[in-house]
């Protein structure tokens, strides 16, 4: 005893001299990462609220510390390759990332699998899903195999497609999916039906998310109910999400301090609520009850319990549909001809009977269930016939809008009391890749992600002085996004018709102050990835946009109405200057016009006339020109005009201008500002409107045609002209040097003349090909529906044998019972003819028998 007595007090004085562990040492760090898209520039169905639903998001996740990573309307390719980079840094992370993704938009089920089609994705038949969609496990599968915490796929993508119109047999909604330990999958629709179209600015799935998600202390499983029920409300109930998945611990986004104020409805009251039986609640707290729960088995109580009531058709519908989709995904996982024959028989006109019939003939096998086959047993029983009637038409509705709305009760999750929504976010018209701003929600003192959360890389974007009352740094763009911004690879139709019906113009938000996506810190990019050549991280990135005078199009496509490329607006040619900052003039592969470089290309020597532009790039007045010359120019004016020194006016205006003296070097007090001499600011007013310097055309006297004397105030020996040369021999060096010009552009003209007429020859072919390709379809389809005719005439045959057996064996039943009545009928005859004769034989008038 003595001995216990004194390793006790060794024990108690050890852990007093450690001290009580902090939050920090019994949590491990924790990274949190988003990667969140919007897409509603949907050609003929555009949603109106994808782009604002998922800067609400962003903006929710980003006060719960996460490294958000947002973008709009990506492409196939666009979207694969950010994914790629959330993916990686997900991993770099290791095991104490947090990630969450969501995507809102348009998303179908088809042959078993969910799939996400961006905008601009041609769907015109079936065989185009696969291709021009991306595949919703291929995005899940990976996440949830990498390195983490816990991870959380929302998808508001539910919404009723408008490819069905091009492809006959799409099943409504999303087909159920079974995620994997630690990961969480949720829909904005229950499986196998519509979500609602949102109305501006948000969404009701996206506005639910944006309010429970900044509720603290709760496990991302009780945020998916709470969203599940606050969806219900806002819809009555003709929407109601769906989610399945654990994480284990329990994984709650943000904390309640010591002195918060205690919840509107506490813990155990709401489990104390949620366990009693259905038939034990109110009529219109049960209903609320059974959609807080969402079960198959609390729908059935509510059905039995309340047959008449007014919420019973709503909660039948949702029966019926979870029925079938949980039917489906067993015929699935069984993938055998009996099992669709099972399905078909159950549902002969449901939701995947068309889906059901294509595997079929993959089998080769009957389209419709034979008399005998061995059924496939489901954990579910065969619809009722209450039920049957939601699969009578082609159309599937199972909400009844007359239905009354969510009464209040502790199930009905309500947004939190100190939450404001936020107003319609900041538009730009050329945000077409960039997600809107949101303005930022005040989140109270007590109200904060737990201690051990890694603080995310905050961008710079704008200088602390010039930060707006309650600004907030923006997500970063994706750097795939910023690369194929820069190369001009980006291109919608329907973003291209929206932006030329709507006008170039930029409406700036509320305020003037327009806060621009940045650029990710290199922190954020996983390893052995870097920014592109000159991008600094936490710079914004510039939108790319069209001057007045081009055409709209495609980005980098376009002419010019004359002038000076300016950084960020289209050059000669209509080609983009440098669209990210910091991105040196000159890039690779780019032709003549590009970003930084002179027309002409490198067959223009220095120090001659109409050239002094360093090689990458236009030189700027007061430097050095090529060779150390100063480049001979005043601000505004192009750069490497002839007959100039420094200082000069401008050839072919007056000797002595109003505040000019002849001779007077550049930069004197009395020039007009930069670009603006004698005439209209950035334009010399001796250029014609819409002509670039030097080119012929121009009237005497203009910009880089020389008027046969020096200019006052122009050094003796100038670049190029020898001392005494006449100005005629200049005059035809300099038709030279133009005429040299006009050959190198009628050579570029040429490649490019030939270039597009290869581009032809091969969108030619690409046609020719996909004309086979559509050829082959329809022969292969052709075949099909021939073999689909063979098998449903073969069918017909054994069907009219079978009868005929059948009517051949009751003719020969009914002969038998006809012999057999006569044969009866006779021997009753006979016994009654027999009767008589005896009859007959008998003596009369003896004792007992009558008189004769």
């Amino acid at each position: 005893m003595r001995f216990l007595s004194r390793a006790l007090g060794f024990l108690i004085l050890a852990v007093a001299a450690l001290g009580p562990l902090s939050p920090l040492a019994a949590q491990e760090s924790q990274s949190r990462f988003a990667f969140v898209v919007g897409s509603d520039a949907y050609e003929g169905a555009p949603l109106a609220t994808a782009a604002n639903d998922a800067a609400l998001v962003a903006d929710a996740l980003k006060a719960a510390q996460f490294d958000v990573t947002g973008a709009r309307n990506l492409d196939q390719d666009t979207l694969r390759a950010s994914y790629r980079e959330f993916l990686a840094k997900v991993t770099a992370a290791g095991p104490g990332a947090v990630s969450i993704v969501y995507l809102s938009g348009y998303g179908l089920q088809f042959d078993g699998e969910n799939y996400f089609v961006p905008p601009g994705a041609t769907i015109a038949r079936d065989s185009d899903i696969s291709l021009n969609a991306i595949r919703l496990s291929d995005l899940i599968r990976p996440l949830s195999g990498a390195p983490g915490r816990g991870r959380m796929v929302l998808l508001d993508i539910a919404y009723a497609s408008p490819f069905s119109k091009q492809i006959q047999g799409l099943a409504p909604g999303l087909a159920i999916v079974e995620p994997d330990a630690g990961t969480i999958v949720a829909f904005n629709a229950a499986p196998g039906t519509w979500a609602q179209p949102g109305k501006e600015p948000y969404g009701p799935y996206a506005q639910a998310l944006g309010e429970m998600l900044r509720e603290p202390g709760l496990p991302l499983e009780e945020v998916l109910v709470r969203v599940r029920t606050r969806t219900a409300e806002l819809t009555r109930a003709a929407q109601v999400p769906w989610s399945a998945g654990k994480i284990e611990p329990a994984l709650a986004l943000l904390e309640r301090a010591a002195d918060a104020p205690a919840p509107a409805v506490p813990a155990d009251q709401l489990a104390a609520e949620r366990a009693k039986p259905v038939d034990k609640l109110p009529e219109s707290l049960a209903y609320s009850a059974v959609i807080d729960r969402d079960t198959v088995k609390g729908y059935e109580d509510f059905v039995a319990t309340f047959p008449k009531s007014p919420y019973t058709k709503n909660v039948r519908g949702l029966l019926a549909a979870r029925r079938e989709a949980r039917t489906w995904r067993r015929t699935l996982d069984v993938n055998t001809q009996n099992a669709y024959w099972s399905y078909l028989k159950r549902y002969p006109r449901g939701p995947h009977a068309a889906e059901a019939r294509r595997r079929l003939t993959r089998l080769q096998a009957a389209l419709e269930p034979p008399p005998a086959f061995d059924v496939v047993a489901y954990d579910d029983p065969p619809p009722p016939p209450a039920e049957e009637v939601y699969f009578d038409g082609p159309d599937v509705s199972y909400f009844d809008d007359s239905a009354p709305p969510l009464a209040p009760s502790v199930f009905v999750a309500a947004p939190p009391a100190w939450y404001q929504p936020p107003p319609p976010p900041d538009f730009e018209d050329d945000d077409d890749f960039f997600l809107p701003q949101v303005a930022a929600v005040a989140i109270p003192a007590w109200i904060a992600p737990p201690r051990y959360v890694a603080p995310p890389p905050q961008p710079l974007m704008m200088d602390a002085g010039a930060r707006p009352p309650g600004w907030r740094p923006y997500v970063a763009i994706p750097a795939a996004l910023a690369v194929g911004l820069a190369a001009g690879k980006l291109s919608n139709h329907f973003l291209n018709n929206r932006r030329h019906n709507a006008g170039q113009g930029v409406r700036p938000p509320p305020g003037g102050h327009i806060r621009q996506p940045v650029i990710p810190a290199i922190s954020s990019l996983p390893k052995g990835m870097n920014l592109p050549t000159g991008v600094r991280p936490g710079q914004t990135f510039v939108r790319p946009t069209t001057p007045a005078g081009l055409q709209p199009g495609r980005p980098g496509i376009g002419q010019p109405a004359g002038g000076v490329a300016q950084p960020g607006r289209p050059g000669v040619g209509g080609r983009p200057t440098t669209a990210l900052p910091g991105l040196p003039a000159g890039q690779p592969g780019r032709g003549p016009g590009a970003a930084g470089q002179p027309v002409g290309g490198q067959g223009l020597q220095p120090g001659r006339p109409g050239v002094g532009q360093p090689a990458g790039g236009v030189a700027q007045p007061g430097q050095p020109g090529v060779g150390g010359r100063p480049n001979n120019a005043l601000p505004g004016i192009p750069t490497g005009q002839p007959g100039r020194g420094p200082g000069a006016p401008a050839i072919g205006t007056p000797m002595t201008q109003p505040g000019v003296r002849p001779g007077q070097p550049a930069g004197v007090q009395g020039l007009p500002p930069s670009g603006q001499i004698g005439g209209k600011p950035g334009r010399p007013s001796n250029v014609m409107q819409g002509a670039p310097a030097g080119q012929p055309g121009q009237r005497p006297g203009a910009v880089g045609q020389p008027t046969g004397r020096p200019a006052t105030g122009a050094p003796l020996t100038q670049p190029g002209v020898r001392p005494g040369q006449p100005a005629g021999q200049l005059q035809q060096q300099q038709q030279r040097q133009l005429q040299q010009q006009q050959l190198l552009q009628q050579q570029q003209q040429r490649q490019q003349q030939q270039r597009q007429q290869q581009l032809q020859q091969q969108q030619r072919q690409q046609q020719m090909l996909q004309q086979q390709r559509v050829q082959q379809q329809q022969r292969q389809q052709q075949l099909q529906q021939q073999q689909r005719q063979q098998q449903m005439l073969q069918q017909q045959r054994i069907q009219q044998q079978q009868r005929q057996q059948q009517m051949m064996q009751q003719q020969r039943q009914q002969q038998i019972m006809q012999q057999q009545q006569r044969q009866q009928q006779m021997l009753q005859q006979q016994r009654m003819q027999q009767q008589r004769m005896q009859q007959q034989r008998r003596p009369c008038g003896g004792p007992g028998q009558p008189r004769c």
